[in-house]
């Protein structure tokens, strides 16, 4: 196979990048075509051999701009696709420019796979979070933390604001923003050095297999594995490279100097060697400390030279840039020299965070770490050295993992398993259906985001039933980055006319809905997420009673099943203590207090929700309220069903409904509660519907007051947040703000005392039994259990 590869970065220019993907293709058993770029503005100054490996054609351009070397490297795909015909291509994300030409070439050819490698992050880099927003004189506060949130989040309409920021540095990131989203979610794989890295650019736990790590990688054959006698006795330090003001040496110096002020006979024998660029005040605080003896300077070296100079020395230097605000260790980084000191023997020194990329390898393969404001610490640990009190072992075994022959394996096995690979989905028997001729009976919506790992049992649960042919499946795929399409496309091709992929941008549940009540030709419209599924059977006999017309109410309510994603514990949800199964009733015949609809058991009339006129709020988490509640004045008829059909899986942290990220997405929740409520003054409906609309009202309040003055850590900015939606309540519907007074004692507490985020607030004023209706008992429970740990917890804040 032949890959065309886009990299800025390549030998002979010397740069970690370039010696990355060098050490990465010239190990690898496919061949390459990389085109690259001979600046003389970049990398390193001392050029780095190339051996003309057979399986490499260097392309390049002599430039200094990258908007020259993005036009020329896409013309020289073109040109020499016409030869090859590539089904694969890569781009190496420093400088991130580099994905505009993955765009050019994706859009061009779809069915190319591309693979995007991050050497960095690009969006939320935090040096240059740092530089443009965290340090930056030109916007306030507000505006800084307004910056960082929406770095962070996954929005369009933002982000194109964004974009148009007076500030220049704020428009960059997000510009950078829109490009490393744009290879996220079309890029059919995605490479980082570390777990740590993809995770942090992609904002979450959730790993799925377009997610490749590729470490970096030594080449031992780059080795002359010939150590010299080290004549003057002492153990030497070596640090080779690049440090700055962030990735400082500083601690080094201040370390040497605490034991010089203190006479320690270690310094007799040690010397440390700094190789590379290094910053000026560096220099002249040795020199102005008396330490030239023990710290010495050397200018850079070609990067064959540095690997001589690694194998000399005893032990090896490492420094991480700290950033506070990153979680793990203050560092996501894995620098490629880091991978060169583990092609030799030698232990090595860090200065960086636990829990870094770089703390956890250093630690496994033989050496130890320090905080670099911990210089007692360093000074011990090079005292330990000094005295032969200080030896870790070395893991060979560990290291040989990042030998780059084991990593280019690994690179080309996904490589070739991506581009043969027709399907993922592994399931051998599929039903067999033939499809009817006869109009459809019910439409289903399957919305799916990244949902591979579920949608074949949704799908599957869905057609596997004898009246399988009466219904359409339309799987709405929400611009997933993953095989959401693939599975999709071999249910759609073995089934047409009964399931549709019908593949979207990016926005979000409720755009899906929007797409698939626009589609629907069914009588009946029912929605099921791809992460559940259904009893197939009860399915099949509610779409016999729609054929036998033994139902024929504007809408079905179903009990349904939830299941504990973890556990696999079933909890029935079932209809109130009053309803009678199977009996026609209308708002004006039911006890409002018995009958609630929820999004899992609604089955509803598909003409209703076309001739609504609302559609459901795009790229906003909690829409169900919305599609639970739009519907309402136009429902005269509905029926109670205790067959059982939806099965509703909970326990996955990625659920919009997990408590920290109802809170952390609390905005989505205000406008959805703003639009329902401002929906009910403006809508006719009858008296009976308004109180059945009221009372589902009551209920989405409770849960709105309690994120923002319960769940919400943050207790001052819940404050504020409730005293916001209080004062809009108040002017839209000052019934419902009576009521919520009436019935909520913290509610009321909270008003009382203005708010205050201080304010004790006793659990028995939280309750909801006396809101909730006896049929959802379980849930009463169960909620008031958690609020009560929650409770207890904030009494200590």
């Amino acid at each position: 196979m032949r890959i065309f590869v886009a990299s800025w970065f390549f030998p002979p220019a010397t740069s970690s990048e370039g010696l990355v993907t060098y050490k990465l293709l010239r190990n690898s058993n496919l061949e390459y075509d990389v085109f690259s770029s001979t600046s003389r503005q970049w990398g390193y100054k001392a050029k780095t051999g190339f051996n003309k490996e057979e399986n490499i054609h260097s392309y390049t351009i002599e430039t200094d701009s990258i908007e020259k070397w993005v036009d020329a490297c896409i013309e020289k795909f073109e040109e020499l696709n016409k030869l090859y015909a590539y089904e694969c291509i890569m781009t190496r994300s420093t400088p991130p420019e580099s994905i505009l030409v993955g765009k050019a070439i994706k859009e061009r050819y779809p069915k190319i796979k591309w693979i995007a490698s991050f050497g960095d992050p690009v969006a939320n880099n935090p040096y240059e979070l740092k530089a443009y927003v965290t340090d930056s004189i030109k916007i306030d506060s507000f505006e800084k933390a307004e910056v960082l949130a929406s770095l962070r989040q996954d929005n369009g309409k933002i982000n194109k604001n964004w974009k148009c920021a007076t500030d220049k540095g704020v428009s960059l990131l997000f510009e950078l923003k829109s490009w490393e989203d744009y290879a996220l979610k079309n890029a059919d794989l995605i490479i980082a050095p570390s777990e740590t890295q993809l995770k942090y650019i992609l904002g979450n736990d959730t790993w799925l297999p377009k997610y490749q790590v590729i470490p970096h990688s030594y080449d031992s054959s780059f080795y002359k594995h010939n150590s010299i006698c080290n004549k003057n006795k002492k153990i030497t330090f070596l640090f080779t490279g690049y440090s700055d003001q962030l990735r400082s040496l500083k601690p080094f110096v201040d370390a040497v100097r605490q034991l010089k002020r203190k006479n320690s006979p270690a310094l007799d024998k040690i010397h440390i060697n700094i190789v590379g660029n290094t910053p000026r005040n560096l220099m002249d605080s040795v020199i102005n400390a008396y330490l030239e003896d023990i710290i010495t300077f050397s200018d850079g070296v070609d990067y064959y030279t540095s690997l001589e100079q690694i194998e000399n020395a005893d032990w090896l230097l490492h420094v991480d840039a700290f950033f506070s605000d990153i979680t793990s260790g203050g560092s996501l980084f894995f620098a490629g020299k880091l991978a060169d000191y583990f092609g030799t023997d030698k232990p090595v020194f860090a200065l960086t965070g636990e829990g870094s990329p770089a703390y956890r390898m250093v630690n496994i393969a033989g050496g130890i770490c320090d905080l670099p404001w911990d210089i007692d610490s360093i000074c011990d640990h090079l005292e330990q050295i000094a005295f032969g009190t200080c030896r870790p072992e070395i893991n060979q075994q560990y290291r040989k993992q990042f030998d780059a022959v084991a990593v280019a394996n690994i690179f080309d096995n996904r490589v070739l398993e991506m581009c043969l690979k027709k399907s993922p989905n592994k399931r051998e028997a599929y039903p067999i259906i033939e499809n009817s001729e006869e109009p459809k009976l019910l439409s289903i919506c399957v919305p799916s985001y990244n949902a591979q790992e579920f949608l074949d049992r949704c799908v599957y649960s869905l057609i596997n039933h004898p009246m399988a042919a009466y219904e359409e499946v339309l799987i709405i795929n929400d611009g997933s980055r993953d095989y959401t399409a693939e599975i999709a496309e071999e249910y759609a091709r073995r089934y047409p006319g009964i399931v549709r992929l019908i593949n979207k941008e990016n926005g979000g549940h409720g755009s899906t809905i929007n797409s698939a009540i626009k589609e629907a030709k069914g009588i009946y419209f029912k929605n099921v997420d791809s992460d559940d599924w259904v009893d197939s059977k009860n399915l099949a006999k509610l779409i016999e009673n729609i054929q036998n017309k033994t139902i024929t109410a504007d809408v079905i309510s179903s009990d349904y099943d939830e299941i504990n994603l973890m556990t696999g514990t079933n909890t029935p949800l079932c209809a109130g203590g009053s309803i009678q199964y199977g009996k026609n009733y209308s708002f004006e015949t039911i006890d409002p207090e018995d009958c609630y609809f929820t999004i899992h058991s609604l089955t509803i009339k598909t003409n209703i929700l076309k001739s609504m006129g609302m559609q459901l709020q795009e790229n906003t988490f909690f829409v169900d309220c919305e599609y639970i509640l739009f519907p309402v004045p136009y429902i005269h008829s509905f029926v109670f069903s205790k067959d059982k059909i939806y099965k509703y899986s909970r326990g996955n942290p990625e659920q919009s409904v997990d408590i920290s990220n109802m809170v952390r997405r609390y905005d989505h929740h205000d406008r959805v509660m703003r639009r329902v409520i401002e929906y009910s003054t403006t809508s006719e409906m009858s008296s009976a519907a308004k109180q059945y609309y009221d009372n589902t009202l009551h209920r989405l309040l409770y849960t709105h007051y309690l994120l923002s003055l319960f769940y919400d850590k943050d207790r001052e900015r819940g404050c504020a947040r409730a005293v916001d939606f209080d004062v809009f309540l108040k002017k839209a519907r000052p019934d419902l703000y009576e009521w919520t007074n009436n019935h909520y004692k913290f509610v009321k507490i909270s008003r009382d005392s203005g708010f205050s985020p201080n304010i004790q607030i006793p659990f028995s004023s939280v309750s909801m039994e006396k809101v909730m209706p006896q049929a959802k008992k379980s849930i009463i429970i169960r909620a008031s259990k958690k609020m009560k740990r929650i409770f207890e917890k904030i009494k200590n804040i």
